[in-house]
């Protein structure tokens, strides 16, 4: 424990984990029950944040896992969503809470600003392949984050509430809000509901090799 901030020891070695299977697992549950999660859990998601790679190694996220104070956190998201909403959209919204907030926590992600200057200024990008360099970034950490859920047996889903919450959750972080911008939450947890069948596009609709075939594999 260091100034309130709990580090991890590195996983020990383990054999790596079959990616087209993880791949496959990965969905979106919003219905959640809480459960262990242990240091092993703990330490496998802070090894992905960590090994993500990002433009010239400079990272622009900054990721808050919540689950210690995860009552207090849905709490601040309720009254969010009552002071934003109202009719049956603030009803849709507390049921999908309620299926949230009975899982193990919620994972922050959030946009370091300065990361896009940084990268202008260090490598003569222009501002909009800065930002193009952020936005892949904050995808692959999210992915990152959600396989490494998935191979602890962990459930999430993307919700984009920075409209309608973005204040309040930089408040109960005490995330300085004029550097960091919320990006995502990933409320996490065991499933209590069966994945929907998901049907994935051919191979040959969005791959391609050596030269580009259309959506029927033909040549143009």
């Amino acid at each position: 424990m260091s100034d309130g901030i709990r580090l991890l020891p590195p996983l020990a070695e383990a054999p790596p984990a079959d990616l087209s299977v993880l791949l496959e697992r990965r969905r979106s549950i919003r219905l959640l029950s809480d459960g262990p999660f242990d240091i092993g859990i703990a330490g496998r998601l802070t090894d992905a944040i960590r090994l993500t790679p990002s433009a010239y190694n400079k990272p622009p996220w900054h990721v808050v896992i919540v689950r210690d104070e995860r009552t207090a956190f849905w709490e601040t998201i309720e009254t969010s969503f009552r002071d934003g909403l109202s009719g049956d959209r603030l009803d849709r919204y507390l049921v999908r809470l309620d299926g949230f907030r009975a899982g193990v926590g919620a994972i922050l992600v959030f946009e370091d600003r300065a990361a896009l200057p940084e990268l202008q200024r260090a490598w003569s990008l222009t501002e909009a392949q800065a930002h193009a360099f952020v936005q892949q970034g904050i995808g692959m950490v999210q992915l990152s984050i959600w396989l490494a859920l998935t191979e602890s047996g962990l459930v999430s889903s993307l919700q984009h509430w920075e409209w309608l919450a973005e204040r309040q959750i930089g408040e109960f972080t005490g995330i300085p809000g004029e550097q960091y911008a919320l990006a995502a939450v990933m409320p996490f947890g065991y499933p209590e509901e069966a994945p929907r069948v998901v049907e994935r596009p051919a191979v040959e609709q969005i791959v391609s090799f050596d030269r580009f075939t259309n959506r029927n594999g033909l040549g143009e």
